[in-house]
């Protein structure tokens, strides 16, 4: 077992008008790690080759010394994930939210996810729709914290957040 939580080696995707190129780096475990770069750098998109949700044109990506496309469910048990932006359906409440995300997870916490609910006062009935683009980003960061996650992979976790809240995330970590 490696002692880095995240590998990338030699990642390479195109695009028709962007490419990533020879994309290396690790994180090890008991790190934080930031991916800094301007607009269009590629940076959400070395995101979603490491969740899989791009297909990488050469290169070999693992988490936990896992082949992220090999081992997708497993390694997913162990990610938590912050979007730029909300992808909940805005009509359900916070409690459906949950109810519709905990069954992916086998050790979703819905104490902890309650918890922190509380903490960033919102409310279990609010609508996704009725919240500001702050409290969303809050939202998502609960549903993260709530599973046991070993890993998390924040995409802009801080946009929207008030400047209070501000400078409390970031990209990566990993426990």
């Amino acid at each position: 077992m490696t002692d880095n939580c995240l590998e990338l080696r030699s990642v390479k995707k195109s695009f028709s008008n962007f490419t990533l190129n020879n994309i290396t780096f690790s994180l090890p475990k008991g790190y934080i790690m930031g991916l800094v770069g301007s607009n269009g750098a590629g940076k959400t998109t070395t995101i979603k080759l490491i969740l899989n949700m791009l297909d990488k044109e050469q290169g070999d990506i693992s988490i936990f010394g896992l082949d992220n496309v090999k081992c997708e469910r497993q390694i997913q048990q162990n990610i938590g994930v912050v979007f730029d932006r909300s992808f909940y359906v805005d009509e359900w409440t916070i409690n459906e939210v949950e109810k519709a995300v905990s069954p992916f997870y086998d050790e979703w916490d819905r104490s902890a996810f309650s918890e922190t609910i509380k903490r960033f006062e919102l409310s279990h009935k609010a609508k996704v729709g009725t919240l500001s683009r702050g409290m969303q980003m809050k939202l998502m960061l609960a549903c993260a914290f709530s599973h046991n996650a070993k890993i998390l992979i924040l995409d802009e976790p801080t946009s929207g957040l008030d400047p209070l809240a501000r400078g409390c995330y970031l990209t990566f970590y990993c426990v």
